[in-house]
């Protein structure tokens, strides 16, 4: 995911650092394996790698005669792994919910599919689309929200440009419908708040918004609540 919000932020044709940006040369039948990068001046630039070329090949191509014609393939693997990105933008938006509401979030059997998909990125078990793309980066850092399909409410992150739909404890997933019927709402703590409740385990804690269940834990749905008496009863 960082590889790819890199290659989007800076608006270029490759990484920045050209170690990331690996690449291959053949010339006269000889290969050797480097990194691609741009130069100051614009011109394509690659920088040959000792370590990671056949060392025949690599003092023939630097001692003997320069070759008439070379031939340099390159690839850009980030947009190839579409779905361990989708799983990185997942996997960051899980964390930011944890930050901010702690083991009341983690701590409910909805969101076992989130965590089998964490754990199997090169898997699609999250069958729904649940990484939705903003048209432009409405807010500058990741933050959490709410966000309403229909009637329907569930939990959101907003990262970079992208929505992360969690699954609410009622619903899996939302049901399609169209972006008029959607509508999304950021939320921020108090700093009175934050410094009490982020990072640490004071719940467990319910969120509802309008009636429905946004965060419910397990611990909470499967209490055992004790007989309660009146003081009639006990004066007896």
């Amino acid at each position: 995911m960082s590889d790819w919000i890199e290659l989007n932020e800076g608006n270029g044709l490759f990484h920045s650092d050209p170690k990331k940006q690996r690449a291959q040369l053949k010339a006269d039948g000889r290969t050797l394996n480097g990194s691609l990068s741009i130069a100051d001046d614009g011109a394509l630039e690659f920088t040959t790698d000792r370590r990671r070329s056949n060392p025949v090949d690599f003092e023939a191509h630097w001692n003997g005669p320069k070759p008439a014609k070379i031939s340099i393939t390159t690839g850009l693997p980030v947009f190839s792994n579409e779905n361990s990105v989708k799983v990185g933008f997942l996997t960051a938006a899980y964390g930011l919910w944890f930050k901010n509401f702690g083991y009341s979030f983690v701590l409910q059997s909805s969101l076992d599919i989130v965590r089998q998909q964490i754990l199997n990125p090169d898997t699609e078990l999250m069958y729904w689309n649940y990484l939705i793309e903003v048209p432009t980066r409405e807010i500058a850092n990741p933050c959490i929200g709410l966000m309403r399909f229909r009637t329907d409410y569930f939990p959101i992150a907003l990262i970079y440009d992208h929505l992360v739909v969690f699954p609410s404890p009622k619903l899996p997933h939302p049901y399609s419908t169209s972006p008029m019927q959607m509508s999304k709402k950021v939320m921020s703590f108090s700093d009175q708040i934050a410094s009490r409740y982020q990072h640490r385990c004071v719940g467990p804690a319910v969120l509802i918004c309008d009636g429905q269940e946004i965060v419910n834990p397990d611990l909470i749905q499967n209490a055992t609540i004790p007989p309660q008496y009146s003081w009639v009863d006990r004066w007896d």
